[in-house]
């Protein structure tokens, strides 16, 4: 629950769309989720409308005008305290999307159906004139400034600004009705215009009308009723903290935020008075949202490298006391500093952020933060995180334990570091954990037996394991690989070409008694090598011999030349060869010290 004071002061009133868009102008806070209705929510939204319409073209074939009108919900708002007719929106931001959908929708409409009239005396006809002036309607109520009919001016600017940089582009193009670039089309927003667009279209077909009123006449009436019988309560709240205390309580109710967008809106209520901070805040938020970045996981990640363990649930009532638990300013960018350096970590071109990006292990991840806090420097945090990877890999890929047991064992490690003031290796937090040193004192050359037999079926752990060689080999090269470019190559494809199925050693694998024996040799390390991604796709499932000649021609102009385990004889490449090749890169493995933290028994 969420208390707040005088709500009972609130201003109420309830407005036709008309009036709600023609002499006010909105934003959404950065705390609000970006649009996020579905067909669903469109379909419902049509129902309505077009029950309104039914009724009240009934009245008019009976000459009645009192008309009836349909309420819409409310909307709660915020004032600015600069501008005087500007205000936020706390909650109704989605309908209020839409109704701009519909509206440039019907402006969009009319324009193609203005341009479709052959003569001059239809363009001055009444039902023309009175779409043209629809049309500027539309215009003077979404946008700041006019715009001529063609919806060219690129100066105006819509009434409603939303945090949501790439909703914000689609947007104002749409309202423009500019052309759309292929990188906005995937957008919620670009997606629902169309449901609207289709939606449109369906009222103008309705068994309601009839035949003889023209689509234009359509146009317009839909258009009047819209923005004259359908009302919104606005709610204006006396502060943002007032709003936000309303928002938190809506959400507890269900609506669909997840915890940092709850710490987000009340970070954003706690640092009203401090500009310079707020300014700072947003705007790395909104670089962060619109690369995609998973906030929710940052957030999560830095509060366990504090050495806290909440549940997920839990997590935004337990953050909000320990930013009001005082010094609010240094808490506030302690998040914003963890964002960045997790940022900056995990989206380097790096082997160590490959390792994470590959396998996945959002648990070690926080290690990562305490380490840093802790003042290690980056080498020593790329040794010991590496070593606590191939440790999971051991563990989880190599001997197939739970992933429950090794999070676990990696919460053990971050308390080990946490708990002391003194820099610690790798080896030193393994002596002070018994059950890690146990796991660590038994291992052998046998752990590698499922990689030997083709038991792991995992492309992302072998490419690990390749990289892994590779940082051995090449541990003072400056050059490193085009991370981003690089693929696992089957020799022995997945879904092998005819060609292959020809030879008397690959015959077998063509029937299916063999599948699980075919199987196991395509998981085998041996039969795969790292190659550009390009090249992979150009040699596809193409026979071995078919692919030496284009590898031949290709990689000894790629970085992976050089590397002994990148060669492969082609020449007698078979079942029997992929073996071998698997147990000499497994021994290449050990003999490099790949897992430099063990040592190996017979």
């Amino acid at each position: 629950m969420s208390l707040t004071k005088g709500i009972q002061n609130q201003k109420q009133d309830l407005c036709t769309l008309e009036k709600f868009f023609k002499d006010f102008e909105y934003e959404t806070p950065n705390y609000q989720r970006a649009y996020k209705w579905g067909k669903e929510q469109i379909d419902f939204f049509f129902e309505d409308i077009d029950e309104l319409l039914e009724k009240n073209i009934e009245l008019i074939e009976n000459d009645d005008n009192n008309f009836f009108q349909l309420y819409f919900g409310s909307v709660m708002l915020t004032k600015d305290k600069d501008i005087s007719n500007k205000f936020k929106i706390i909650d109704g931001q989605q309908r209020c999307i839409t109704f701009i959908l519909l509206l440039s929708a019907i402006k969009e409409k009319i324009k193609d159906e203005l341009e479709k009239l052959p003569s001059r005396g239809q363009a001055d006809s009444e039902e023309s004139k009175k779409a043209e002036t629809t049309f500027r309607n539309i215009k003077d109520l979404l946008f700041k400034k006019k715009i001529s009919l063609t919806g060219a001016s690129s100066g105006n600017k819509l009434k409603i600004h939303l945090f949501n940089t790439n909703d914000m582009k689609f947007l104002e193009k749409l309202v423009a009705l500019s052309d759309i670039t292929v990188s906005l089309r995937g957008n919620r927003i670009a997606r629902n215009y169309e449901l609207v667009k289709s939606g449109l279209n369906e009222l103008l077909t309705k068994h309601y009308f009839r035949s003889q009123i023209s689509c234009l006449e359509r146009l317009n009436f839909i258009y009047d009723q819209i923005v004259n019988n359908i009302y919104l309560l606005t709610m204006t709240l006396n502060n943002e903290m007032e709003a936000f205390a309303i928002f938190e309580s809506l959400n507890n109710k269900g609506l669909d935020l997840t915890p940092f967008d709850l710490i987000n809106g009340f970070v954003e209520t706690k640092l009203k008075n401090n500009k310079t901070l707020e300014e700072e805040w947003s705007k790395q938020i909104l670089n962060y949202l619109g690369n995609g970045v998973p906030l929710d996981n940052y957030i999560f990640y830095w509060w366990q490298s504090i050495g806290k363990d909440t549940p997920q649930i839990e997590l935004f009532n337990e953050i909000k006391k320990y930013i009001n638990n005082g010094n609010e300013e240094k808490h506030i960018k302690e998040i914003l500093n963890s964002f960045d350096l997790l940022y900056k970590f995990l989206n380097a071109q790096t082997f160590i952020s490959q390792y994470f990006l590959l396998l996945k292990r959002k648990k070690i991840i926080p290690l990562y933060l305490a380490l840093k806090n802790k003042n290690y420097t980056d080498e020593e945090i790329n040794i010991f995180l590496t070593k606590v990877i191939k440790y999971s890999m051991i563990e989880m890929n190599l001997r197939g334990k739970s992933p429950g047991i090794f999070q676990y064992k990696a919460k053990s490690i971050l308390r080990t570091v946490l708990d002391n003031n003194i820099k610690l290796t790798f080896e030193k937090v393994v002596s002070m954990n018994a059950d890690i040193k146990n796991d660590i004192d038994t291992y052998d050359k046998k752990i590698f037996a499922t990689i030997i037999d083709g038991g792991i079926n995992d492309d992302q752990f072998m490419k690990c394991l390749y990289y892994m060689i590779i940082e051995k080999e090449t541990k003072n090269d400056i050059v490193k690989p085009d991370f981003a470019n690089i693929d696992i190559e089957h020799l022995f494809p997945q879904t092998p070409d005819k060609k292959w199925y020809e030879q008397s050693e690959w015959a077998k694998f063509e029937k299916k008694e063999n599948e699980e024996e075919k199987i196991r040799f395509i998981n085998m390390l041996g039969n795969m090598v790292l190659l550009n991604n390009k090249l992979n796709r150009q040699i596809q499932n193409s026979y071995i011999v078919d692919k030496k000649t284009k590898i031949d021609e290709k990689l000894p102009t790629t970085y992976f030349e050089k590397h002994s385990w990148a060669k492969v004889d082609y020449r007698n490449f078979n079942s029997d060869y992929i073996k071998a090749r698997t147990k000499e890169v497994v021994k290449t493995i050990i003999e490099i010290g790949v897992f430099d933290f063990v040592k190996f028994g017979e």
